[in-house]
């Protein structure tokens, strides 16, 4: 009963009213995957969110998952959450050119051993979408995600997104991850 309850609140907007400034989401998704990399080593995940967007263009937000990808294999690390604050501003020139720009925190709580480089990563970001494409670069303030002296790091992101059919989108995507001081760690996915 409480898989088909899950399953029901998946994916539902949680809005306050039409006009509101404030929306959230639930979801569960099969595998939760961040920039072509699983997160939760191929196992479902939880997420959830909310953000505050001003008609001015600013907007405010938190996101959270269950992860594993920091504990597997170690049992020495606790931790199994990622929770992300992020703000920033967004708007368009004409009905065609979008832009946004912000930073965003990712925060992963828990317990680790001595000596273990901190996962906590800062990064601000600026897209520019043209109609159905966007492009947007990411770049990290702190470490990358526990990588040491990778601070500098960059990820480079395209993507489409074009309706089809009533309430129906294709996707697609290819990004380049670039780590600083680490060349070989770097992926394109």
């Amino acid at each position: 009963m409480l898989l088909v309850l899950a399953a029901a609140l998946a994916k539902i907007p949680v809005r306050a009213a039409d006009t509101s400034p404030v929306s959230g989401s639930v979801d569960i998704a099969s595998d939760y995957r961040f920039r072509g990399l699983t997160q939760t080593n191929g196992d479902p995940a939880l997420q959830g969110g909310i953000e505050f967007a001003s008609a001015s263009g600013f907007y405010t937000g938190a996101w959270g998952s269950n992860i594993s990808w920091l504990s597997d294999g170690q049992d020495s690390v606790s931790s199994s959450v990622e929770l992300d604050g992020y703000a920033g501003f967004r708007g368009s020139w004409g009905d065609a050119v979008s832009y946004d720009f912000g930073v965003q925190y990712y925060w992963y709580p828990g317990s680790f051993p001595s000596g273990f480089n901190d996962a906590d990563t800062w990064e601000g970001y600026a897209a520019l979408g043209w109609s159905i494409l966007t492009l947007k670069y990411s770049y990290a303030f702190t470490d990358l995600f526990g990588i040491s002296d990778s601070d500098g790091s960059g990820y480079l992101d395209l993507s489409l997104s074009q309706g089809f059919a009533e309430k129906w989108t294709f996707d697609a995507h290819v990004g380049r991850q670039y780590v600083e001081g680490a060349s070989s760690l770097s992926y394109t996915d």
